[in-house]
C-alpha cells in the first residue's frame, strides 16, 4: 500500500452490500488501493471466484477519485455502467465479480475540536464559574446516617433547582442591564430618522443592483445555467458542466461566479481529454483496436476544433488504430 496518507478530515470506506465478504467494510487508508483475489491487494476478495486476481485499483487524486479495471475481460461497474476508468462519488455502488462495495466518503472532527467543544460547554453551563453564587451538587458518600425519605428527597431537589433557576435568570437580567445601561431611550423623531435612513440604504442598493444589471431577464436566464452547471460540475459531467457555463456567460458576460467556474470548467474538460489521450495510447499498445478507435474518436467529438493540435494527434492515432486493426499488424 502507498505511503501517502491521505488528510484526516476525510475518511473513505468501502462496504460490501452483497457477495462472499458481505458486511464487512474497509477504510481506504491511501492514494493509491488495489482490489482483487490475490494476497498482495490491498482489499482482498479471496472468496469470491469471479472477481479477478488483480481487478482493480483506486486512485485519489486532487482532480478526483478513479477507479481503473486491472483486466480488460473483466471490467469493473459503477452504478450499473461497467468501464476501464470511471469517476466514483459519494455512494457510488461498485460491482467486482459477485462482490457489490458502497463507496462512500465522511467528514471527520478531530478529537481536539470534540475536547474544546466538550469543555467549552462546560465552562458555559458551570454556575460556580460564572459566579452564580452556588456549586454544583457533591457527591453523597455512603454512612451510618439513614438517607432521608424520599418524598423529602424530592422536595429538597425541587428547591434545590428552583434557587438555581432564579438566580440564573438573575445573573442574565444583570447582565443584559449592564450591556444596555448607557444606550438610552430614543425618541420617536429619532426613531423615524432611523427609519429613513434603512430606506434610504435599501433604495441605494436596489438601484445599484439595477445598474449592474442584476434585475435583468439576462441575468436570471444566465443564473439558470450557472446554477445548472454547478450540479454537473458535483455529478462528473464536465462536458456539460461546461457548455452551461459557457451560456452563462454569453447571456451575461458579467457574471463573475460564471466566469470563475468557466475556467474550472475548461480545465477540467482539458483533463478529461488528456486522460482519454493517454488511455487510447495504452489500448493501442496493448492491441486492443477496437476500444482505441473509440476512444480517438471520442476525443475528436470532445474537441471539434479541426485546427487544434490535440485534434490532430487524436485524429492521426485514430487513422493508426484502423489501420492495424484492417492489417492486423
Amino acid at each position: 500500500m502507498s505511503n501517502l496518507a491521505l488528510k484526516n478530515q476525510v475518511e473513505y470506506t468501502l462496504t460490501v452490500t452483497s457477495g462472499p465478504d458481505k458486511g464487512e467494510t474497509f477504510k481506504i487508508m491511501s492514494s493509491t488501493i488495489k482490489i482483487g483475489r490475490a494476497s498482495t491487494n490491498d482489499i482482498v476478495l479471496a472468496k469470491d471466484v469471479k472477481c479477478s486476481r488483480n481487478h482493480a485499483e483506486i486512485i485519489i487524486s486532487h482532480s478526483g477519485i478513479i477507479i481503473k479495471s486491472l483486466n480488460s475481460k473483466n471490467l469493473v461497474e459503477v452504478d450499473g455502467k461497467p468501464g476501464e476508468a470511471l469517476l466514483l462519488n459519494h455512494n457510488a455502488k461498485i460491482r467486482l465479480g459477485s462482490t457489490k462495495l458502497l463507496f462512500q466518503i465522511s467528514m471527520l472532527i478531530k478529537d481536539e475540536e470534540t475536547r474544546a467543544l466538550s469543555a467549552t460547554m462546560n465552562e458555559a453551563f458551570d454556575p460556580q464559574e460564572k459566579g452564580l453564587g452556588f456549586s454544583r451538587p457533591q457527591q453523597i458518600h455512603k454512612g451510618n446516617k439513614l438517607p432521608l425519605p424520599q418524598g423529602k428527597t424530592n422536595n429538597f431537589r425541587m428547591i434545590l433547582i428552583g434557587i438555581g433557576i432564579i438566580l440564573i435568570m438573575f445573573a442574565l437580567t444583570n447582565e443584559e442591564v449592564g450591556f444596555n445601561k448607557d444606550a438610552g431611550i430614543r425618541t420617536d423623531e429619532e426613531i423615524e430618522k432611523e427609519i429613513d435612513t434603512i430606506n434610504k440604504i435599501r433604495e441605494a442598493e436596489r438601484k445599484l443592483r439595477e445598474k449592474k444589471g442584476l434585475q435583468s431577464p439576462n441575468f436570471k436566464e444566465a443564473q439558470t445555467h450557472y446554477i445548472r452547471g454547478f450540479r454537473y460540475y458535483k455529478k462528473g459531467k464536465y462536458e456539460r458542466f461546461l457548455y452551461s457555463f459557457q451560456a452563462c456567460t454569453s447571456i451575461f458576460p458579467e457574471h463573475e461566479l460564471c466566469k470563475t467556474y468557466k475556467k474550472l470548467a475548461e480545465k477540467k474538460y482539458y483533463e478529461l481529454i488528456q486522460f482519454q489521450m493517454i488511455r487510447g495510447k495504452k489500448l493501442l499498445e496493448k492491441g486492443q483496436y477496437s476500444a482505441c478507435i473509440s476512444v480517438f474518436k471520442n476525443v475528436t467529438y470532445m474537441v471539434k476544433d479541426k485546427s487544434n493540435k490535440v485534434f490532430q494527434e487524436a485524429e492521426a492515432n485514430l487513422s493508426l488504430c484502423k489501420s492495424r486493426m484492417e492489417g492486423r499488424f
